[in-house]
């Protein structure tokens, strides 16, 4: 079946699989609604840590965040989470690391619930600040996330949750569940919403209204902006403002400044993604020298991926030699992408001894670092656009030296520089926000 997201309708072709939700949850003794309980698994893969007590803790989450009115605005939807058995390992074809649609489509065709994962850097597109996906009007809990705070998990989840109900985002509050980037105020539901999550996951028919999505407003100033997550990533049109806009002047210093704060360690996804997508050379060396360090957290792990995939933005747009030259070595020279993947491997190892029990956490490999980082430096040579990273992309395949898993998305790769190039960066990520939640599912 097919569940997608295509210019602000969502389109469900078949029935695919039961939906964990509990009946209607009827009325207490004073007449009030009583919350409807949703049954639903967790599951995480082999390389992800996730007891039951954390699972637990953030779907109570979804439930507060629902059930609790929060401003004058908010609308009490009497709807909680429970999890139903233990915490699961996803199936052994799912990817620990999503870097590709079919990846993808392998994460979201496996049994439903919430689907953690170790990084995702495709969700209808390559991206390096990805924290969510799911598809929107889906018939059965099928949420795709990363480990996040604890503080914002819950909301991560009931995020991804509405999209599964039917829901677009919306920026018409900035403290909605459903707006684009996720906060510790972003608790707030509207009557429409509100009906949504308590109908629960629903396939829709074609030509059912979803509402389309709405523009993000232009943010203060540089430092908020790549300070909020956005689960589906950082949105390249308000970032490009960044860039083209008189009020933003200075922006590219103050996200370099940032870069070298370890206080901001939190936010070097976005900080480097939104680098890229402003396109200015002079963050081009900081940027390699920052991917080439020695930092070796998670937080920093996800933004070397970042920067190796949108340095492909910045080469779009400023034709850059020595960045596009940096992806090709980095897509095709495994020995040289070792270096960078060395650090986090030990740190990785450190944190995570031994493997014993269910419940063991299984690190990646040094292999499998250098991999993941290979497949996002292609990626990045995909979303360059331009005819020497197509060269570079098909070159790829011949290549003596590069992955199997780089030589396998090489064509997909090439197809997506052939459209940026051919339609632009914003229409490129405009069309591709219409069909970020796109996803073939299995027949039942």
């Amino acid at each position: 079946m097919r569940c997608q997201y295509r210019a602000g309708v969502a389109f469900a072709l078949m029935a695919c699989g039961a939906v964990a939700v509990g009946g209607a949850g009827g009325v207490t003794k004073d007449g009030a609604e009583a919350a409807k309980a949703v049954k639903v698994k967790v599951f995480r893969h082999k390389s992800v840590s996730l007891t039951n007590a954390e699972a637990d803790a953030a779907l109570a989450s979804m439930g507060n965040v629902l059930q609790t009115k929060d401003t004058s605005k908010d609308v009490t939807t009497p709807v909680t989470f429970v999890r139903d058995g233990s915490v699961q390992l996803l199936p052994a074809n799912v990817a620990a690391v999503i870097q590709t649609q079919a990846q993808l489509n392998a994460l979201f065709n496996a049994p439903s619930g919430v689907k953690i994962v170790r990084a995702i850097n495709f969700c209808g597109g390559p991206g390096g600040s990805i924290i969510g996906c799911a598809p929107v009007g889906s018939p059965v809990v099928n949420i795709g996330a990363v480990r996040f705070t604890p503080a914002l998990e819950g909301i991560l989840w009931v995020h991804e949750y509405g999209h599964n109900c039917g829901l677009s985002h919306r920026t018409d509050d900035p403290n909605a569940v459903m707006f684009p980037s996720i906060g510790s105020t972003h608790r707030v539901v509207s009557l429409p919403e509100s009906n949504r999550y308590r109908n629960g996951p629903a396939a829709l028919t074609a030509g059912a209204a979803v509402a389309a999505e709405q523009p993000l407003p232009d943010p203060k100033d540089v430092k908020e902006f790549v300070r909020r997550h956005y689960p589906e990533g950082v949105p390249f049109e308000i970032a490009v403002k960044l860039r083209d806009q008189d009020k933003y002047k200075g922006a590219v210093e103050t996200l370099l400044k940032m870069l070298d704060d370890p206080a901001e360690k939190e936010h070097l996804p976005e900080i480097v993604t939104t680098l890229c997508f402003i396109a200015d050379e002079k963050a081009v060396e900081p940027l390699i020298k920052f991917v080439k360090s020695e930092r070796s957290g998670a937080d920093e792990f996800r933004a070397k991926n970042a920067v190796l995939i949108h340095l492909g933005d910045l080469i779009h747009k400023s034709k850059n030699k020595v960045a596009l030259e940096y992806l090709q070595e980095m897509a095709s020279k495994p020995s040289m992408v070792k270096k960078v993947a060395a650090p986090r491997a030990a740190a990785v190892m450190a944190a995570n001894p031994k493997a014993v029990g269910d419940a063991a956490v299984i690190p990646p490999t040094e292999e499998e670092l250098t991999a993941e980082l290979s497949v996002s430096a292609a990626q990045g040579l995909a979303l360059a656009g331009l005819q020497e990273s197509e060269a570079a992309l098909s070159a790829l395949k011949e290549s003596a030296t590069a992955l199997a898993s780089v030589k396998e998305i090489a064509d997909d790769a090439k197809k997506t520089s052939e459209k940026v190039r051919t339609f632009g960066q914003l229409k490129y990520y405009a069309d591709r926000k219409k069909h970020e939640h796109n996803h073939e599912e299995k027949k039942p």
